[in-house]
Protein backbone atom coordinates (compact mmCIF):
# COMPACT_ATOMS: atom_id res chain seq x y z
CA UNK A 1 0.00 0.00 0.00
CA UNK A 2 1.10 3.54 -0.66
CA UNK A 3 2.40 5.86 2.01
CA UNK A 4 -0.89 8.34 2.35
CA UNK A 5 1.31 11.32 1.80
CA UNK A 6 2.39 10.27 -1.92
CA UNK A 7 -0.09 9.83 -4.96
CA UNK A 8 0.74 7.54 -7.22
CA UNK A 9 0.28 7.98 -10.81
CA UNK A 10 -2.74 4.98 -10.82
CA UNK A 11 -4.84 6.59 -7.48
CA UNK A 12 -4.43 10.32 -9.38
CA UNK A 13 -5.94 8.70 -12.69
CA UNK A 14 -8.12 6.44 -10.62
CA UNK A 15 -9.42 9.98 -8.67
CA UNK A 16 -9.31 11.85 -11.98
CA UNK A 17 -12.03 9.52 -13.97
CA UNK A 18 -14.23 9.49 -10.98
CA UNK A 19 -15.07 12.91 -11.52
CA UNK A 20 -17.89 12.74 -14.19
CA UNK A 21 -19.53 9.46 -11.80
CA UNK A 22 -19.85 12.07 -9.12
CA UNK A 23 -21.57 14.65 -11.04
CA UNK A 24 -18.87 17.61 -10.73
CA UNK A 25 -18.40 17.66 -14.78
CA UNK A 26 -21.28 19.93 -15.10
CA UNK A 27 -19.27 22.40 -13.30
CA UNK A 28 -16.84 22.95 -16.36
CA UNK A 29 -18.70 25.30 -17.76
CA UNK A 30 -19.85 24.35 -21.85
CA UNK A 31 -19.13 26.83 -24.46
CA UNK A 32 -22.37 28.51 -24.90
CA UNK A 33 -23.66 28.05 -28.84
CA UNK A 34 -23.83 32.13 -29.81
CA UNK A 35 -27.59 33.44 -30.10
CA UNK A 36 -27.96 35.23 -33.71
CA UNK A 37 -29.89 38.32 -33.24
CA UNK A 38 -31.25 38.16 -36.60
CA UNK A 39 -33.39 34.88 -35.32
CA UNK A 40 -34.75 36.94 -32.56
CA UNK A 41 -35.58 39.87 -35.16
CA UNK A 42 -37.26 37.56 -37.52
CA UNK A 43 -39.10 35.71 -34.40
CA UNK A 44 -40.01 39.29 -33.38
CA UNK A 45 -41.73 40.09 -37.16
CA UNK A 46 -43.24 36.56 -37.38
CA UNK A 47 -44.97 37.17 -33.94
CA UNK A 48 -46.03 40.45 -34.80
CA UNK A 49 -47.69 39.15 -38.16
CA UNK A 50 -49.61 36.66 -36.10
CA UNK A 51 -50.83 39.86 -33.93
CA UNK A 52 -51.94 41.40 -36.88
CA UNK A 53 -53.65 38.53 -38.14
CA UNK A 54 -55.37 38.06 -35.24
CA UNK A 55 -56.42 41.81 -35.07
CA UNK A 56 -60.27 42.41 -35.20
CA UNK A 57 -59.57 45.27 -38.16
CA UNK A 58 -58.72 41.79 -40.50
CA UNK A 59 -62.42 41.15 -39.79
CA UNK A 60 -63.86 44.50 -40.51
CA UNK A 61 -65.17 45.41 -44.56
CA UNK A 62 -64.39 49.11 -44.14
CA UNK A 63 -61.44 50.63 -42.04
CA UNK A 64 -59.71 53.96 -42.38
CA UNK A 65 -56.08 54.32 -43.66
CA UNK A 66 -55.20 55.92 -39.99
CA UNK A 67 -56.96 52.80 -38.35
CA UNK A 68 -54.88 50.41 -40.58
CA UNK A 69 -51.47 52.20 -39.70
CA UNK A 70 -52.37 52.28 -36.38
CA UNK A 71 -52.95 48.35 -36.50
CA UNK A 72 -49.73 47.90 -38.08
CA UNK A 73 -47.43 49.99 -36.04
CA UNK A 74 -49.03 48.06 -32.74
CA UNK A 75 -48.15 44.87 -34.65
CA UNK A 76 -45.65 44.01 -37.41
CA UNK A 77 -44.73 47.37 -38.35
CA UNK A 78 -41.53 48.14 -35.89
CA UNK A 79 -40.19 44.28 -36.36
CA UNK A 80 -40.76 44.66 -40.01
CA UNK A 81 -38.67 48.33 -39.80
CA UNK A 82 -36.00 46.56 -38.27
CA UNK A 83 -35.61 43.84 -40.27
CA UNK A 84 -35.71 45.87 -43.45
CA UNK A 85 -32.69 48.78 -41.67
CA UNK A 86 -30.76 45.48 -40.08
CA UNK A 87 -26.90 46.67 -41.12
CA UNK A 88 -24.90 43.39 -39.14
CA UNK A 89 -24.22 40.60 -40.67
CA UNK A 90 -25.32 37.34 -38.85
CA UNK A 91 -23.48 35.46 -36.73
CA UNK A 92 -24.03 31.78 -37.07
CA UNK A 93 -25.09 29.04 -40.01
CA UNK A 94 -28.41 28.97 -38.26
CA UNK A 95 -28.97 32.69 -38.69
CA UNK A 96 -27.96 33.08 -42.36
CA UNK A 97 -30.61 29.91 -43.11
CA UNK A 98 -33.49 32.43 -40.80
CA UNK A 99 -32.57 34.84 -43.19
CA UNK A 100 -32.44 33.83 -46.31
CA UNK A 101 -36.20 31.51 -45.62
CA UNK A 102 -37.56 35.04 -44.27
CA UNK A 103 -36.44 36.39 -47.75
CA UNK A 104 -37.65 33.35 -49.22
CA UNK A 105 -40.86 33.54 -47.69
CA UNK A 106 -41.38 36.96 -48.21
CA UNK A 107 -40.63 37.38 -51.49
CA UNK A 108 -43.37 34.56 -51.75
CA UNK A 109 -45.85 37.37 -50.61
CA UNK A 110 -44.68 40.48 -50.95
CA UNK A 111 -42.67 42.46 -52.66
CA UNK A 112 -39.69 44.32 -50.09
CA UNK A 113 -37.18 45.78 -51.35
CA UNK A 114 -35.50 46.54 -48.05
CA UNK A 115 -35.34 43.20 -46.61
CA UNK A 116 -34.09 42.31 -50.30
CA UNK A 117 -30.98 44.07 -49.67
CA UNK A 118 -30.45 43.63 -45.85
CA UNK A 119 -31.19 40.02 -45.59
CA UNK A 120 -28.88 39.10 -48.75
CA UNK A 121 -26.07 41.16 -47.09
CA UNK A 122 -26.41 39.96 -44.21
CA UNK A 123 -26.67 35.88 -44.87
CA UNK A 124 -23.45 36.66 -47.55
CA UNK A 125 -21.58 38.17 -44.54
CA UNK A 126 -21.65 35.50 -42.49
CA UNK A 127 -20.97 33.21 -45.60
CA UNK A 128 -18.24 34.60 -47.16
CA UNK A 129 -16.49 35.10 -43.60
CA UNK A 130 -16.85 31.67 -42.71
CA UNK A 131 -15.99 29.85 -46.35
Amino acid sequence: MADARHITRRSALTSIAAIPACGLAGIVPAEATPVDPIIEAIANYEAGNEAYRRHPICDTVEWTDEEMEAVVEATYGPPLEALENWDQPVVTKEGAIAALQFLREESRNFYRPGCLVSMLTAALSYLEANT
